[in-house]
């Protein structure tokens, strides 16, 4: 039997090729392996800059979402279902890490150079994007986004990575985890490359500091539109390792992380989203 060119031998392989690199080498080795992007002010969210439109009311892409949303105030996103007040929440802190300095770049696993392209906010073939104009009918979201931003360039992903090609989530609880250098490279050509999701809980206490609350509803909302899509695309069509989804596998950084409440809730959350591995740091 084969699937999108691979015969289950072959998937097989392609399988513990990555468990062995997540589970017997990055996880042990982090600090050697892994930069943290957050440190140039860089977050990972699905869309990357669309999540700052969320909630804003002078943006034609939420006022599409709040038409197709109805009396219900309820829209399905790449398969994920979505209060509004959910994600005008979640729109809510974006924005507030904007006035910050922070950035937004993708989950995306494909995006080519991030460390080069931090001031680029939207990237080309952006299944977030494509999913909301999916779910509003709004045509072009990209560049709809790209125009509301300010912004003319598009970040690129690999010339030779049309389709996603992962079936690893790596989750930072503090920043933007990201590999970098000949490790990236060794992950592409062994189709490791990992989804990356940022929950940075630091931060979320920083804004309940300024009045805000109800923040364990916020973090849920963060793993529903950065780890479960993330799940939903490895399962999806667009996916060539979509035959070895059940066996995503999940990896949550939280090293340096204070064990609260929040923390519990994030961890519990990503824990619930399907997977066959979950591996900690």
């Amino acid at each position: 039997m084969e699937h999108e060119g691979y015969s289950m031998d072959e998937l097989e392989q392609i399988y513990i090729d990555i468990d062995s690199l997540w589970s017997q080498r990055i996880v042990h080795n982090p600090a050697e392996v892994l930069t943290d992007l957050s440190k140039s002010n860089v977050i990972f969210a699905a869309g990357g800059a669309l999540v700052t439109k969320f909630g804003d009311e002078e943006s034609e892409i939420w006022k599409n979402m709040v038409k197709v949303a109805g009396d219900d105030s309820k829209i399905e996103i790449a398969g994920v279902n979505f209060e509004l007040d959910e994600l005008s929440k979640m729109g809510s802190f974006y924005r507030y890490l904007k006035e910050q300095g922070y950035k937004f770049h993708c989950i995306d696993e494909r995006l080519d150079g991030d460390e080069e392209h931090l001031e680029d906010e939207v990237h080309e073939k952006c299944g977030a994007c494509a999913a909301v104009g999916q779910a509003t009918g709004l045509k072009s979201v990209e560049d709809k986004l790209l125009g509301e931003i300010g912004q003319k360039a598009k970040q690129e992903i690999y010339k030779d990575m049309p389709n996603h090609e992962s079936m690893v989530i790596l989750v930072d609880l503090r920043g933007a985890d990201v590999v970098l250098g000949e490790l990236r490279s060794e992950l592409k050509t062994a189709k490791a490359l990992p989804f990356n999701a940022s929950i940075p809980l630091d931060l979320i206490r920083q804004w309940r500091s300024i009045g805000d609350e109800g923040n364990q509803l916020l973090v849920s909302t963060l793993v529903k539109w950065n780890v479960m899509i993330a799940r939903n695309i490895i399962g999806g069509d667009h996916n060539t390792l979509k035959g070895l989804a059940d066996k995503a596998i999940i990896v949550v950084d939280k090293r340096g992380s204070v064990e609260d409440s929040i923390f519990s809730e994030a961890v519990e959350n990503i824990k619930q989203v399907g997977h066959g591995k979950y591996l900690e740091i």
